[in-house]
């Protein structure tokens, strides 16, 4: 992930020391610009974005709570043409296969 966000600051970078308006934003230059990536430089800019996103990484790890997630269904569409059967679909996620789905479903609004 590091290398993608340096290739992008580096794609971004000659446009940013050339642009005008960029110092008009609470007078950040940009020096200030690339010391962002990794250090604080004050105001509402509280991490660099390397540290931050290391931080969140952290955090993310210590939240996952350890076994084996229930299937995610999602992505649940349907299609009717009149006088055609209907036609449902769905994606499932899960985190071990094979999966098993049934489809439940009533005519109606009946159980």
């Amino acid at each position: 992930m590091i290398q993608a966000i340096e290739e992008r600051k580096n794609m971004i970078s000659p446009y940013v020391a050339m642009d005008p308006y960029y110092p008009l934003d609470y007078g950040y230059d940009f020096d200030d610009f690339l010391n962002s990536y990794s250090s604080a430089i004050g105001a509402h800019v509280k991490w660099g974005l390397y540290p931050y996103l290391e931080t969140r990484k952290s955090s993310m790890s210590a939240q996952i709570e350890p076994g084996t997630m229930a299937p995610v269904i999602k992505y649940v569409g349907h299609n009717r043409q009149v006088g055609q059967p209907i036609t449902l679909s769905t994606t499932v996620e899960a985190s071990s296969l094979p999966v098993s789905v049934t489809l439940l479903y009533s005519v109606g609004g009946g159980c």
